[in-house]
């Protein structure tokens, strides 16, 4: 198991990112903001930038995705069946600036 601190503002969003991906955890309240998963570091990282989309996303329809997902054809293509075939996206905000070096056909 690792504990995975996230902001509070930010809590609700990794618990959908969790439950999205069907991951057992254990949050106590009793600690500013701890989840408790059976994860690799790698997947924690992956989940506390899912949150942060999610986050910046709000109730937006549309989705927000990272420099990591945009990078990777294979994964936004993952990520858009995932919000229904949605074409449409928008760029999480600190990955701005490396995703504009990208060469986007789309």
């Amino acid at each position: 198991m690792r504990d995975v601190y996230v902001k509070k503002s930010v809590e609700g969003f990794m618990k959908k990112a969790l439950e999205r991906k069907e991951i057992e955890f254990k949050k106590d309240p009793d600690e500013y903001v701890r989840f408790e998963a059976d994860i690799t570091e790698e997947e924690a990282m992956i989940l506390q930038e899912d949150a942060l989309c999610e986050e910046q996303r709000g109730d937006s329809m549309i989705p927000v995705y990272s420099y990591r997902v945009i990078s990777n054809p294979e994964l936004l293509a993952e990520y858009r069946a995932r919000n229904n075939g949605m074409n449409s996206y928008h760029v999480l905000n600190r990955d701005r600036d490396l995703v504009k070096k990208l060469d986007l056909d789309d």
